[in-house]
């Protein structure tokens, strides 16, 4: 019995389904082929596509459409001696077919290499198929490099592969690349329904629209599946039979979830996973149906003129359905991921129309404002004054063109400012220098209330009261801004002029507020770096040098400051600082040996060490020594070394 992905395999290039650019390019070659007497122009080819879209058809049909007797013609006689021989690749010897899979080695490219210079048995051409061309070694793909490129005449070669990323760029700058793209849903469901005309099979609608879409663009998979359904269902093909074979969740289970999906009902959600779970569903094969129908309707609501609104809500959920494929094909609880993003996306707010927020928004903002509960200013009650920031420092003010203003008791004298009440003094003002004494202030000078929508702009921030607000600062003060019926117990305090307006009297610096303005801590400096006086001493020796490494510039590891203490022993002999470790923390030293040469750490060691030359590491366990460590320590290969100016890279210690 044979199946119907290999009963119904394209015999010529008419046949093929999806695939019409490269059809149109072997045919336009081989007309010109036949056009020429016979040669055709170019002998090496790379079909590159997924699997099932008809790459080792094609090569076959070309293989015939060469050899052909009519030939080379894209449409083969199909009863010439060399066109039932390509019926059968295996028993031909002029056609040679590869798996480059299970002969991928260098040995088997050389083989190759040396057979392609037989000439053909009986056909024109000798045609060697390589399929899966990308499973070759990179050292046989460099022994078929000469051949791609200056083949025999009677040779043609024609590869096959899945994955052209895979295949060096020195093999496809000598191949002609023929694209084989993914077949469109509705072309393989024509195809199928072809099919079952000729098999004489009934189907339901819809039936082979789905078999179509489990292809994935494959020819090959969709009438693999359509085989399997024919048998399952005795000669019909229906779309319960389909969803069964194929794991497809029922229509009516999706579109219960959308509906619950795009009305935000969660309950609904979760009973309707529940059911599905209890089925035994492929949630991967639901999740993609369920995307699906979310697209079609989607599309149809926009194809109604939807709202913008509308459109973003439908956007933003099937963003988030979608971000969360790739979790639902890593996750090994997917029933408890596809019900936390379909509640999540359930509960998506629902947009409002732009108009109606700009409507909304412009009433609210011609909307009467309530009245407020609190007191009005004219009825405020007089607050206890704020004692002048700058006592004695008032200069006269023109007056004003307003009303005259009430009668008023004195300002208090300069030199004696305003106290606070005992319950407004908890953060007393720090007292001020005296500034140089002006002529008084006019009769017509005004006085300040001390609410604090009357405070003058030059009052110093150390001199509010604790519960004034800086929001309530007024930048002037007029006779109608004071409340009439004020009390007259309340202290009252003349209003300067900014200090900026007046040159003549620049006030003295104020101090900051401990209280209200504290200052950061410095952070201790670092003690200075000092030659020793005894490099003999361990501990100030390795505290001295631990310190220098810290201050050390150029970037250095920070890790180098600790080493000092990690060493078993520390000397500075003869102009060397020698640092002696335990055998078990090599890799922490890696960065001092990879530093010691570094200007800026020798610079920083000499200002304790005056006299340092260099750095010598040695590890305690001399049969743990590592063999660059011995290299290190041999004088020829160090002279090797400076004379070549090479350094060591890397090292291997053959077992």
């Amino acid at each position: 019995m044979i199946t119907l992905a290999l009963k119904y395999r394209p015999r010529l290039l008419s046949d093929l389904v999806g695939q019409e650019a490269s059809v149109r390019a072997l045919t336009n070659a081989l007309r010109r082929a036949h056009a020429a007497g016979g040669a055709i122009h170019h002998q090496a080819f790379l079909f590159a596509g997924v699997r099932g879209t008809g790459k080792t058809s094609t090569a076959r049909i070309l293989a015939r459409a060469l050899n052909c007797n009519e030939g080379p013609t894209a449409e083969p006689c199909g009863v010439c001696d060399a066109c039932v021989a390509a019926e059968q690749p295996d028993q031909n010897m002029d056609i040679v077919e590869i798996d480059a899979a299970s002969r991928s080695s260098v040995e088997d490219a050389r083989a190759l290499r040396e057979q392609v210079q037989t000439r053909p048995a009986f056909c024109r051409y000798r045609i060697y198929i390589i399929d899966e061309v990308h499973m070759l070694s990179r050292s046989a793909f460099d022994a078929l490099l000469k051949i791609l490129e200056e083949p025999p005449a009677h040779a043609v070669f024609v590869l096959a592969t899945t994955e052209l990323q895979d295949v060096p760029d020195t093999i496809k700058s000598r191949v002609q690349i023929f694209p084989f793209r993914l077949i469109p849903a509705p072309v393989i469901e024509g195809r199928l329904k072809w099919v079952c005309q000729e098999e004489h099979v009934t189907w339901d609608e819809g039936s082979l629209r789905l078999l179509a879409e489990a292809g994935q663009g494959s020819m090959r998979d969709a009438l693999t599946t359509l085989d399997r359904v024919i048998s399952a269902g005795d000669g019909h093909v229906g779309e319960d039979m389909v969803r069964e074979q194929l794991g497809i969740v029922p229509a009516v289970r999706v579109q219960a979830v959308l509906e619950a999906l795009l009305l935000g009902d969660a309950g609904v959600i979760l009973d309707q996973c529940g059911a599905l779970a209890s089925l035994g569903a492929d949630w991967i094969s639901f999740w993609r149906e369920l995307m699906l129908a979310f697209r079609d309707r989607m599309e149809a609501d926009l194809r109604k003129g939807a709202a913008p609104h509308e459109i973003l809500r439908w956007a933003r959920m099937l963003q988030l359905l979608l971000q969360r494929e790739r979790d639902l094909r890593d996750t090994s609880l997917p029933d408890v991921v596809v019900e936390l993003a379909l509640i999540t996306a359930s509960q998506l707010p629902h947009l409002a129309p732009l108009d109606a927020l700009v409507k909304a928004g412009g009433s609210a903002a011609v909307a009467p404002r309530p009245p407020q509960a609190g007191p009005s200013l004219g009825s405020v009650p007089a607050r206890p004054a704020i004692p002048a920031a700058h006592p004695g420092a008032a200069s006269p003010r023109p007056p004003q063109p307003a009303a005259p203003a009430p009668t008023r008791p004195a300002a208090p004298p300069p030199s004696q400012p305003a106290v606070p009440p005992p319950s407004q003094s908890a953060v007393p003002a720090p007292p001020r220098p005296a500034a140089p004494s002006l002529p008084a202030p006019p009769p017509s000078a005004l006085a300040a209330d001390a609410l604090p929508s009357a405070l003058a702009t030059d009052a110093s921030p150390s001199a509010l009261a604790a519960d004034a607000s800086p929001s309530a600062l007024a930048t002037d003060a007029s006779p109608s801004a004071l409340p009439a019926d004020a009390s007259p117990s309340v202290p009252r305090t003349a209003i300067a002029p900014s200090p900026a307006a007046s040159p003549s009297a620049p006030p003295p610096p104020a101090p900051a507020s401990p209280a209200l303005d504290p200052a950061p801590a410095a952070a201790p400096p670092r003690p200075a770096l000092a030659p020793l006086a005894d490099p003999t001493h361990l501990e100030h020796l390795c505290r001295g040098v631990s310190e220098a490494l810290k201050q050390a510039a150029g970037g250095l590891p920070r890790s180098l400051g600790a080493l000092p203490h990690m060493a078993t022993d520390l000397r500075f002999e003869g102009g060397t600082l020698h640092w002696f470790f335990p055998p078990n923390v090599r890799n922490t030293v890696q960065d001092l040996e990879q530093e010691q040469a570094n200007p800026h750490l020798l610079e920083a060691l000499r200002v304790l060490l005056p006299g340092l030359t260099g750095l010598r590491i040695t590890f305690d366990a001399d049969q743990l020594a590592r063999p660059e460590d011995a290299l290190r320590a041999d004088p020829a290969f160090q002279r090797l070394l400076a004379d070549t100016g090479g350094e060591i890279v890397e090292i291997r210690r053959d077992v």
